[in-house]
């Protein structure tokens, strides 16, 4: 179960913008005050069914209205829709200002109809601002006492030994609610039996990941055994009668409290249980809750690369348009062809800033890239302040590809050619720059000599080559007849 699309209207800052999500896990990106954080309080103030107050208005003459697609996709809904309707329902909210609460309708090609509002309880909603241990102080610990009662004898029924890995994790700390210890401790025991935990993390960033598995636990303990929803109404039935449990994660910032691995750790394992892709979690949820597995979807708002997955189609960029006004564009709506896709998906990673700046100069290797910084240095142009990012295509051939991507995240994109691939590549539009000679570095030749600097493309020379003599290499002239398209026999020797 995951929420496909969703539009804002009328909402803080996001007045009028349309988000599609990946179906598990989506990066919200993009510069500060733009509304990340804004859409993860909208989420909260849906699933937890409050009301918006007046500061929730963007025009408090006019309603909030969110419209959203929730896709089941082969499940039955039982306890909320019948058996012979579609995989995909799509919901309304609306509240006028004077309201205390906002309205709940389906949505449908007949028109709409009202539905209780608490039928948006029927999903679970964890958030969670703080990646570190903090938030586990926010459990009560009367809730502690009963899960840990629960986690003792399903660890009981396992016997398993405690080995000196697990001792030491449950050791580092003494200061946590020590019910809370003792479910540290039982997690430890049951989700951390294998060696290959062992052997990828240290003790104290195994009980970090374990305080993770122990929020979710305990605020899934909490939806079950709360008087406003019974169990049954909570879940989701395939077409073979397995359950499910809806639930929908948010993490707000992760960096600041993980180092980048850490980061991209925690947030694996966030992935890892909401897409039942960890057995001894999902053997822990079949035995305490009698519950096959959770339907989750994650939203990550965050200001760090190293957090970013590898892949555009699970990145969210918010950004302001010509008018100030906040738009989105989704990485999940774009539609390359496959072989552009892949080359994409390979070059991402080195790419991944890019989606925090206002605007991107793509250049095609190494002397231009080494050389735009200190140019723009000379002309008092401060490229971290503009936000102004720099990018080696690594190639003239990944230029039009990268291009494309960052046009349709709505980042503007400068692009510089060699000279030499001008037919190759037509001038499309204004942003396409070649250089004046065949390539970069001829340019940068023809210069220095029209300036009568020789003896500073001596030194550059002499620096290149490793024995120090100021001499061209065989080697060095090869590719230079090779780049200008004329043979040995060609050249007249002085």
């Amino acid at each position: 179960m995951y929420i496909k699309w969703m539009h804002i209207e009328n909402y803080r800052n996001l007045a009028d913008v349309t988000l599609s999500f990946h179906n598990d896990i989506n990066y919200f990106v993009g510069e500060n005050s733009v509304g990340k954080s804004n859409f993860l309080d909208l989420l909260e103030i849906i699933m937890d069914c409050h009301g918006f107050i007046e500061s929730d208005f963007t025009d408090v003459n006019k309603p909030i209205r969110i419209d959203f697609e929730i896709s089941l996709g082969e499940l039955n809904y039982k306890s909320m829709y019948t058996a012979d309707e579609g995989p995909t329902y799509r919901l309304r909210l609306e509240q006028v200002v004077q309201e205390v609460y906002p309205r709940l309708y389906r949505v449908t090609d007949a028109g709409i109809e009202p539905m209780p509002l608490s039928m948006i309880r029927h999903a679970l909603y964890v958030c969670h601002r703080d990646t570190s241990e903090q938030e586990l102080f926010s459990i009560p610990s009367s809730i502690y006492v009963e899960l840990g009662q629960l986690l003792q004898a399903y660890v009981s029924r396992l016997e398993m030994p405690t080995d000196d890995f697990q001792r030491e994790i449950v050791s580092l700390r003494k200061d946590l609610d020590p019910y809370c210890m003792l479910n540290i401790q039982h997690l430890v025991e049951v989700l951390s039996t294998s060696s290959a935990m062992e052997r990828k993390y240290s003790a104290d960033n195994v009980r970090l990941i374990m305080a993770v598995a122990l929020k979710i636990l305990a605020q899934i303990y909490m939806k079950v055994s709360s008087a406003t929803t019974n169990l049954e109404s909570l879940l989701v039935y395939d077409a073979k009668g397995y359950k499910f449990l809806p639930i929908f994660i948010s993490v707000d910032e992760p960096e600041l409290h993980l180092s980048p691995y850490l980061q991209r750790a925690v947030l694996n394992y966030y992935r890892q249980i909401a897409t039942n892709e960890n057995e001894e979690f999902l053997a822990l949820l079949r035995d305490i809750f009698k519950i096959d597995g959770l339907l989750g979807q994650l939203f990550v708002v965050t200001h760090s690369t190293d957090a970013l997955v590898d892949d555009y189609r699970h990145i969210i960029r918010l950004y302001r348009d010509e008018n100030n006004m906040v738009c989105a564009a989704c990485g999940v709506t774009f539609n390359f062809p496959k072989e552009v896709e892949k080359h994409l998906i390979m070059h991402f990673p080195e790419a991944k800033e890019a989606l925090y700046a206002r605007c991107i100069i793509i250049v095609e290797g190494e002397t231009e890239y080494g050389s735009f910084t200190g140019f723009g240095k000379k002309l008092g142009v401060d490229f971290d302040y503009f936000g102004i990012c720099l990018i080696n295509a690594r190639g003239e051939s990944s230029i039009s590809k990268l291009q494309k991507l960052f046009n349709r995240f709505s980042i503007p994109t400068v692009a510089l050619y060699d000279r030499d691939v001008e037919g190759k590549y037509a001038k499309a539009h204004s942003n396409i720059f070649y250089t004046e000679e065949i390539c970069f570095e001829m340019d940068f030749v023809s210069y220095l000599l029209a300036m009568h600097k020789r003896s500073i493309m001596d030194a550059i020379i002499k620096d290149i080559i490793d024995d120090a003599r100021p001499m061209v290499t065989k080697d060095m002239a090869r590719r230079g007849y090779a780049k200008l398209g004329i043979t040995k026999s060609q050249i007249v020797q002085r």
